[in-house]
């Protein structure tokens, strides 16, 4: 079995289901300052 087929599997879990609930709750993958000023942080880079 390959490495991506066991990490879809193990997310299908019922604890791990409840964890990323809870990230996600908490924020997890909502657009963030850097995200919606990606120019701006660019140019410090440059």
């Amino acid at each position: 079995m390959d490495s991506q087929t066991r990490f879809f599997q193990s997310l299908a879990t019922a604890p791990v289901q409840t964890r990323v609930k809870n990230l996600l709750g908490k924020g997890l993958h909502q657009p963030g300052d850097v995200k919606l000023n990606l120019g701006k942080y660019l140019w410090y880079l440059g």
